[in-house]
Formats: C-alpha cells, structure tokens, sequence
C-alpha cells in the first residue's frame, strides 16, 4: 500500500509537472543581430526566474527579417533597429523603444587607435588612407548601404556621407551582411576597421576597443548626457494584443531585473511611458 501510494505520488507529480510547462507557450524572438545575444542573456535570466516558461531566441533575422517573421506568425516577438517596415504596418504591429545603445568605430584588437576624426574616417572609407602608421594594411568592413550602422556613419557629416557613397565604386572591402558577420570580421581580420555597438561587443564578449571619434567616448553615459549623440534605437515589436506569455516576457525586459542586466551589457534603458500606442 506504502509503496502504491509512493508511485501515485510521483505519477501526480509529473502530471503537474508536464501541465504545468504546457499551460505556458514557447515565446519565440528574433530581429536585430546586435541584440540576439542579449535576448538569449534576458531570456536566460528570465527562465531561471520562471522555470514553467520557456523562450526561444531564432537568430540571423535581421530587423526587417524580424518583423516579416512576426507578420507570418513564425515569431512571437521582433526586436527592431529600424522603423516598422510594410510586414508590420499591415498588422497594425506595436513598436515599443525600450533601449539605446552608442555605435562604436573599432578595429581589429592588433591595432591601437584611440581617437579618429570625421576627416581621417572619411578617408578611410573614401579609399585615400590605405594603411595604418605601422604599414600594415587596412582592411575596411563595411555593412551594406541600407543597413542601420552605415546610416549612422552618415550621419556624422557631409564629407563623411560622401565618403559612405564613394564606397560603392571600391573594391577590396570587405561586406558583412549581419551584426554578427561584422563581428566576427572584425575580430579575425588583421587590420580590420569598422563599426558595431556597444551592447554587442558587451553582450557576445568580443573584446573590442572603442574609438573616440572627434574626441568623444562611445559611452551610456555619454549618449544619456547627449555628449554623443550617435546610438542604435532598439524596439519591441509585437502584434497589438501579443498574448499574456509575451506580454509576461516583455515585462520581465522592462523589469527591474531586466533593466538591470540590459544596463550591465551596454544599454541606456527608457522608463515605460504612461501611455503607449501603435506606431
């Protein structure tokens, strides 16, 4: 009989167990590659925190790719770099901006450049510096036109817009088509010069060195202060009622505990505004 109800016990358990994970669905996230390591830090975190919920993280999805995968309902949640593309307005998607993150130049651990100014990086990309002081080749890693880090470069000044246009026509660059491509270049090519962020550096550990450019470090602190004014927005984006496992989850991100690990990998969190609406 002891033995009989010792089984019962255990079989009820397990029960519980199992009803207790398949009450909650799997939230599955995708979107910007810089975040994609975060998200699994957050998701992390969030799981040990709620072991009966789980979340998924897909990778290599990009911002647009993100919120397509949202509007085909692959995902269950799009982390965005950019405005809401046509996939996310045709649902009425809700973009909610929770994070900045400061753009850093940087190069390839082996070259030791402190600051740069808006005439040197110009002629970096423009082709007229070739080499680095100690003759060794650069070996410039750019990211296509369209995409968020080569608009920030842009938007430093006219003659380094210019310069961003006369990449077109050169030929030897190296062309890195997502966050983590560019990384990975960055870190394995002698040489190297380009750009990431600095909660991507952070968050993947690539042990990357920030470049003050004109002068001024690449910091939270910095873009807080709007000393420098050059950071990738990162958003939320979600279907207009996400559901209460997505919802839990967005929460958990704005949390105390969520906002505490997103400042720890180098983000500048924005405080939940009363009132949020469909962008």
């Amino acid at each position: 009989m002891k033995l009989f109800n010792a089984l019962a016990l255990i079989v009820a358990s397990c029960i519980v167990s199992v009803s207790v994970h398949a009450e909650y669905p799997v939230v599955r996230i995708g979107g910007t590659g810089g975040s994609v390591a975060m998200m699994r830090i957050l998701a992390n975190a969030y799981q040990a925190a709620y072991p009966a919920r789980r979340v998924e993280v897909v990778p290599s999805l990009g911002s647009n790719g993100g919120m397509q995968a949202l509007a085909s309902k692959k995902i269950d949640l799009a982390i965005s770099a950019m405005q809401l593309n046509k996939s996310a307005q045709a649902i009425n998607a809700t973009s909610i901006e929770y994070a900045r993150t400061p753009y850093m130049i940087t190069t390839h651990p082996g070259i030791k450049l402190d600051n740069i100014s808006s005439q040197q990086l110009a002629n970096i990309l423009n082709g007229k510096t070739k080499a680095w002081e100690n003759g060794q080749r650069l070996r410039l890693i750019m990211r296509p036109l369209d995409d968020s880090d080569t608009h920030f470069l842009r938007s430093i000044d006219p003659a380094v817009n210019a310069a961003v246009n006369a990449t077109k026509s050169r030929k030897g660059m190296i062309i890195a088509p997502t966050d983590q491509d560019s990384a990975n270049f960055l870190v394995s090519t002698p040489g190297a010069f380009g750009v990431t962020t600095v909660a991507q550096n952070k968050a993947e550990k690539r042990g990357l060195a920030a470049v003050k450019l004109n002068g001024i470090e690449p910091s939270v602190e910095n873009i807080e202060s709007g000393v420098y004014r050059h950071y990738k927005s990162l958003s939320i984006v979600t279907w207009p009622e996400p559901g209460e496992a997505v919802q839990h989850f967005i929460d958990y991100i704005r949390s105390e505990s969520g906002t505490q690990l997103l400042k720890d990998h180098g983000h500048m969190v924005l405080t939940k505004k009363p009132t949020e609406k469909n962008i």
